[in-house]
């Protein structure tokens, strides 16, 4: 089984290494087409029975309606290309929108938790140092109505 895409991928350009080889010279005619004159004269003279395909091909390239079926396979062909590109982008935008968000949140909760902490602390030392119960009190009550305002 040959797969027509994989050669697509891999020779973008007529190569000794396709010339040689007579099924890779088939799959690389049925993927690129007639895309260069030159390089199919060069596969003619390299893999003789290239020559009568080239011909009929040839023929039928002229129907207008062979010419519809392989102008609407490049374009849809194209366009799924630039949807795979499209949705790529918005996935990394999405990532990093993302990321911007759990870094603000992380940071708005170490805020948090560090005020706590250092609340705790100085309410120790004060209440340490011999400070009234109730003044400590007033003062995190305060200080925890300044940051509910903010």
């Amino acid at each position: 089984m040959v797969e027509l895409e994989k050669v697509r991928k891999r020779y973008n350009r007529l190569s000794s290494e396709v010339l040689s080889d007579e099924l890779l010279s088939w799959a690389y005619l049925l993927t690129k087409g007639y895309c260069d004159d030159s390089e199919v004269e060069q596969m003619i003279s390299e893999v003789p029975d290239i020559e009568y395909f080239a011909e009929l091909y040839g023929r039928a390239v002229d129907d207008p309606k062979v010419k519809r079926a392989f102008e609407d396979a490049v374009s849809a062909e194209r366009e799924y290309h630039s949807r795979q590109r499209y949705y790529a982008r918005l996935e990394r935008e999405a990532v990093e929108r993302g990321l911007e968000q759990g870094l603000e949140q992380g940071l708005e909760r170490g805020l948090e938790q560090g005020r706590k902490e250092g609340r705790s602390s100085l309410a120790k030392t004060l209440s340490e140092l011999g400070v009234d119960e109730s003044i400590i009190a007033q003062a995190l009550e305060a200080a925890n109505a300044e940051d509910a305002a903010v």
